[in-house]
Order: structure tokens, then C-alpha cells, then sequence
């Protein structure tokens, strides 16, 4: 007989059910405040965003730049950034859907306005939200659908990413791949699929791959119930063409694959139980450097949930998780990467050819791609200690040791990690009550630019790269350099020149200033155009057009 998925009315899914899931959404707003206070919401606030660390800024800089360039048919590109190559709110990880929709109202904007702050509320609330759903669908009950928020909200991983690289929080895309799959199954499962996938890379290309891997579960589940073929076909062929409409709008066919390294910021296979300093309870354990990007750690609680839920698993339940093994650990390997190790020990070591290692180089940080395991664990231990009862005194026994354990292992979860949220809020506040910093004489070099077009600068000190891209775009000039997570293919024709090489060669563009951010650049520019230098503090440059 085939095994039919309960729809919303057969799933008991009432006005409690409705109620619970707004709740659990407010669950994750609250968290949200708790963590980054509110300051964080206004759009005129930039400092957290400028000088909070990580890739943040790199997301803000290239909102700025493509807020200020015309709309062309290429609707991620703009050219000002990386001038004149240009660059795509793709390559900068800009979170190319929000960028492209306040660009569209960019004349009602405030001059200065940052959206990473919306995003993350948002992203913290859908998360509680989706959360709340699956919770409710695999208890039943309003106090189940609250402790799987908990414990899904408690995640460490979408709060680091917050703070480092905010278009990486929206893990509401992961729970909501999830709830998918424990739903219906008709048309409109597939429309939201479609919905899903599209809306993943137009938030980052890093959810795609989460999201599939999610599909291809629920596909092996489907061809194992033996669904209607279909629907199965049905629901293939609508994500793969979300996965091409979504690659040809967004713009990732501009995208150079340039030369990233694969296994560079890979899984080390003791991510799971590696708190990394997260823990007030486990110790840290080493990694090699650029491993930072794999870091899962689950929380003390999930892990010993994690181990005594074995022991109220029937076997039944294993034998139904067999077929979908191969794809997980088939997901762990590909995040671990051709480089397998643990601690810093290498275990396996395997020389790719150079075409696979430029394919698989798309998703060099696949440490990442494991986070959907943290909820899919939650799943596995939610069905085994807290399932609907069976009504026998022996079954309301069982499932109040279930509670109990939940119940407590979420305390512990909460004191294990109490340390790293304290860390974060602290950071955020830090943040927002320092005095943004003077790394140059704005008001200087905005006189200096005033007649300029362009904006070029030699290689230099980061920070210094990023005030004067700030200022290029408050001016609303192009610049040579900008900050990007990938390079793109020369679409709008042009050559990029470097300073240093104009600076032997003598050719100069018109219109532009040459700012020279190391000394060799200042020796030479001094020695070879002594009547055009000049100099603001120890940064010197060439204006060509006086």
C-alpha cells in the first residue's frame, strides 16, 4: 500500500498550529535583538556593517557601487566597482535579490543605507518560523514546535556568520527545504521548490548545493513510497529550471572561476564537536589555518542527544535511513574535500585532475555545505524521544523520559554556548559605541576629487582600500579596486591597468586621480612626475589633470 504524506488539515495544522509558529518566529526576532540590540535596524547605521570585521563591508561596498550605476540588462553588473571591469553584487556576495529590489526604489533611499541589518531580523524570524513549523509537524504540540526553536535557533553557525558574512545567515532557507519535504506533496510543492531554489541564489550560490541535497532526500524517499512518477519528474524538472532561470538572471554566468584552490577551507572531520571556543565546557580543537570556514559545532546539548536518542530508535526507523546515507556521507566528503583530515592530522590526500579541482573550486569554503545536518539531526532526535504517543501507558512513560531528556539537554545546550552569545553581543556593542575611525582626511581628499571621474589606487594596506572605496562611492566615482569573493569576465570590454604599470609607462587616463598607498609607488611617482605629486599626510598622489 502506498504511504501518502498527511497534508495540513490531516496534520492537525489548526489555529494552534498557527498561533505556535508565529510565536516561534517572534522566538527568533527576540533572539535577533538579544544578540545585535536594535541599533543594527537603521539603515543610516554603518559601522557595524564598515568595521565590524569579517566580509561584511565587502557586502556593503558593493551595494553602494551598484546602487549608484544604471540599470543595464545584466542586472547584478555594475561597472564602477573594479573599474573598468567591473563587478556583480554576485561576485561580491551582496545578497543579490535584496540588493536588486532596493535598487529599485534607490531614489527614496537615504544617501547612506545599509540592509544587512533587515536581512538578519528577517532571517532570525523565517528561521524561527520554519522552525516552529517542522517542530509542530513532528510533535504535535505548541511545547515541541518552542523547544525545536530553541534548539534550532541555538545553532552557533548562522549567529557566527552574522557577524562575518550576513547573507550567510538566512539558514531559514535550509528549514524551509525541510518543512518542504515533510509536507504535500501536489503542485504547489513544486511551485515552492521552484520558489525556494530561485530565491537561494539570489541570496548566496553557497545555499544551492544545501538545498539540493535536501531534494535529492526527499527523491530517494519519494521513489521509495513509490509516489506518483509525475510528481517526481515533476519536482525534478521544476528545480532544475529554478537552478538555470535562477543562474542567467542573477547574473553567474558572468562569474570567472579564476584559480581557488579546493580543500582550502574545508571540513575537518572534528567539526561537528569542535566548539573552537564556542564551548564554556569543550575545549577547543586544532585545526589548520584556513579551516575557520568549517566550522559546525553542533552545542554539547545536540551531541548528547545526539548519541541517546540511539537508544530509542527502533531498528525499523535505521532501515528506513539506510537510502539516504549514501548522499550524506557523500555530502561529508565532498566538504571535507580532497584533503581529508582530523585535528591536524591528514588522513587522505588525493591529487585531483586540474579540470575537476577548477569545477569543484566553485565551492573552495565546502566546509560549509554540512550545515543542513544540524537540523537533520534535530529531526532524527525530535522523532526518537519526542514522536506522537501511541496511547499505551508504556508509550506516555517513553515519551516523558523523552521530554525530560529534551527538556534538559536544552538547558545544557543554553550554558554551553552562554559564553559565545555573551561574545557576540559584546562584539556588536563594542562596534556600535566606538568612534568610527579616521583612516583618512575625507574632507581633504573630497576637495582633492572634486573635478575627478575615476579613482585609481595602488596595492596597499586593506583598510586604506576600503576608506577610499567608501569615498569613491559617496562621490559617486568609479575605482580600480574593490573587495570580491570572485572576479568576473570582462563583459563591458576594457582592460584593468595596474598603477604601478602606468606609473613605468607613463599613459594616464584622463579625468583620473592615482592614489599611492605604498611607498616603492610614492619613490618612483616622486622621482618620474615631481611637478604633478602631492601628498595628503604620508599618502601621496597624481593628479594629471592640473
Amino acid at each position: 500500500m502506498k504511504k501518502k504524506r498527511l497534508t495540513t488539515a490531516e496534520s492537525g495544522l489548526n489555529k494552534g498550529f498557527y498561533l505556535t509558529v508565529v510565536c516561534c518566529a517572534l522566538m527568533g526576532a527576540a533572539l535577533f535583538f538579544l544578540l545585535f540590540g536594535g541599533g543594527v535596524l537603521n539603515p543610516t547605521e554603518t559601522r557595524w556593517v564598515r568595521f565590524g570585521g569579517g566580509d561584511n563591508f565587502q557586502h556593503y561596498i558593493g551595494w553602494r557601487f551598484y546602487r549608484n550605476a544604471p540599470w543595464i540588462r545584466y542586472l547584478t553588473f555594475y561597472r564602477n566597482l573594479n573599474y573598468p571591469i567591473g563587478s556583480t553584487t554576485v561576485a561580491t556576495d551582496s545578497n543579490p535579490l535584496a540588493a536588486m529590489i532596493f535598487k529599485v526604489f534607490r531614489w527614496a533611499l537615504p544617501k547612506t543605507f545599509q540592509y544587512n541589518g533587515i536581512w538578519l531580523l528577517l532571517s532570525f524570524a523565517l528561521s524561527g518560523f520554519f522552525a516552529g513549523c517542522i517542530g509542530y509537524r513532528l510533535t504535535g504540540r505548541s511545547w515541541g514546535a518552542f523547544l525545536f526553536t530553541g534548539f534550532a535557533l541555538s545553532n552557533p553557525v548562522p549567529i557566527q556568520r552574522a557577524l562575518i558574512h550576513d547573507s550567510l545567515a538566512g539558514h531559514w532557507l535550509i528549514l524551509a527545504a525541510i518543512w518542504l519535504a515533510l509536507n504535500r506533496r501536489d503542485r504547489r510543492t513544486i511551485y515552492a521548490w521552484f520558489g525556494l531554489i530561485f530565491a537561494a541564489l539570489g541570496i548566496h550560490v553557497y545555499f544551492l548545493p544545501m538545498l539540493l541535497f535536501i531534494l535529492t532526500l526527499e527523491l530517494i524517499v519519494l521513489i521509495g513510497e513509490r509516489a506518483s512518477w509525475r510528481y517526481v519528474c515533476g519536482l525534478a524538472i521544476g528545480c532544475a529550471g529554478a537552478v538555470g532561470l535562477g543562474y542567467v538572471f542573477f547574473g553567474y554566468d558572468l562569474i570567472d572561476a579564476g584559480t581557488a584552490s579546493f580543500g582550502e577551507l574545508s571540513l575537518n572531520l572534528n567539526a561537528f564537536f569542535n566548539p573552537d571556543g564556542a564551548s564554556r565546557i569543550l575545549p577547543a580543537r586544532p585545526t589548520f589555518p584556513l579551516q575557520y570556514e568549517g566550522f559546525n559545532y553542533w552545542g554539547l546539548g545536540v551531541l548528547l542527544l545526539a548519541v541517546l536518542s540511539l537508544a530509542f530508535t527502533e531498528f525499523s526507523a535505521f532501515r528506513r535511513w539506510v537510502p539516504l546515507l549514501v548522499p550524506t556521507l557523500g555530502l561529508i566528503l565532498f566538504a571535507a574535500s580532497n584533503r581529508i583530515a582530523f585535528d591536524r592530522t591528514v588522513l587522505v590526500d588525493i591529487r585531483l585532475p586540474a579540470r575537476l579541482e577548477s569545477v569543484f573550486s566553485i565551492f573552495r569554503s565546502s566546509g560549509r555545505l554540512v550545515w543542513p545536518l544540524f537540523y537533520l539531526c534535530l529531526i532524527w532526535v525530535f522523532r526518537a524521544l519526542a514522536g506522537r504517543e501511541d496511547g499505551a501507558s508504556a508509550g506516555r512513560r517513553r515519551a516523558m523520559a523523552g521530554w525530560i531528556l529534551l527538556t534538559a539537554a536544552f538547558a545544557l545546550q543554553l550554558y554551553d554556548l552562554s559564553g559565545f552569545y555573551r561574545s557576540v553581543s559584546d562584539r556588536v556593542c563594542q562596534v556600535m559605541t566606538s568612534e568610527a575611525p579616521e583612516r583618512i582626511d575625507a574632507a581633504a581628499w573630497t576637495e582633492v576629487l572634486a573635478a575627478a571621474d575615476s579613482l585609481e589606487l595602488t596595492d596597499g594596506p586593506a583598510e586604506l582600500k576600503d576608506a577610499f572605496a567608501m569615498l569613491a562611492a559617496d562621490l559617486g566615482l568609479t575605482i580600480n579596486k574593490g573587495s570580491a569573493a570572485r572576479g568576473v569576465r570582462p563583459v563591458a570590454g576594457g582592460d584593468l591597468v595596474p598603477v604601478e604599470t602606468r606609473l613605468e609607462s607613463g599613459e594616464f587616463e584622463e579625468g583620473a586621480v592615482y592614489v599611492l598607498l605604498n611607498e616603492a609607488a610614492r619613490e618612483l611617482a616622486l622621482q618620474r612626475y615631481p611637478e604633478a605629486y602631492r601628498a595628503i599626510g604620508e599618502i601621496g598622489y597624481l593628479d594629471i589633470n592640473e
